[in-house]
């Protein structure tokens, strides 16, 4: 019977066992990979450590088995990506990410001889209406416009605000 399986995340395959791993080799295991628990229809992303107890010349009289759940650190480490690419006020991607992907652009275009289109929009007059309307109101425009824009555009082009009333788009 068994309790639970352990799945590369990366593969797709299950893991050998670890506890075999260990006493194969004579030495600590660590998961390499993404690793997930899978318990029923219960998944968990964990890391795990196997090592032996014993020597491998007297035998092994058994093992230690650590498995960390890992979901809060992962999820930490895709709001982290999300926030380092995006824009808090939007959603949009951000400058940096725009940059990021307007030079991936130019490498595709010289080594691939792919095309790509680059527009720089600036919203007129939007300091006059952000300081008689408030920024509260600038705020609420500027989410308006980039879901416009974004409504407009396929799934394959890029849309970012680059700051302030500037938006960039990658076609």
């Amino acid at each position: 019977l068994e309790a639970f399986s352990l799945i590369d995340e990366d593969v797709g395959m299950p893991v050998e066992n670890p506890v075999q791993q260990c006493f194969q080799k004579g030495l600590t295991v660590r998961a390499t990979g993404h690793t997930i628990l899978q318990s029923g229809e219960r998944s968990v992303d964990v890391h795990f450590t196997a090592a032996p107890i014993g020597d491998s010349s007297k035998g092994y009289r058994g093992a230690v088995l650590v498995i960390r759940d890992m979901n809060e650190e992962r999820e930490l480490q895709r709001d982290l990506a999300w926030h380092a690419s995006r824009d808090d006020l939007t959603g949009l991607f951000n400058r940096r990410e725009f940059r990021h992907r307007v030079t991936h652009a130019i490498h595709d275009a010289i080594h691939h001889n792919a095309e790509y289109a680059l527009m720089f929009m600036d919203l007129d007059q939007f300091k006059v209406l952000n300081d008689s309307c408030g920024h509260a109101f600038g705020d609420q425009v500027l989410k308006q416009v980039g879901d416009l824009l974004h409504n407009c555009l396929r799934s394959s082009d890029t849309l970012a605000r680059l700051g302030g009333d500037e938006f960039g788009v990658l076609l």
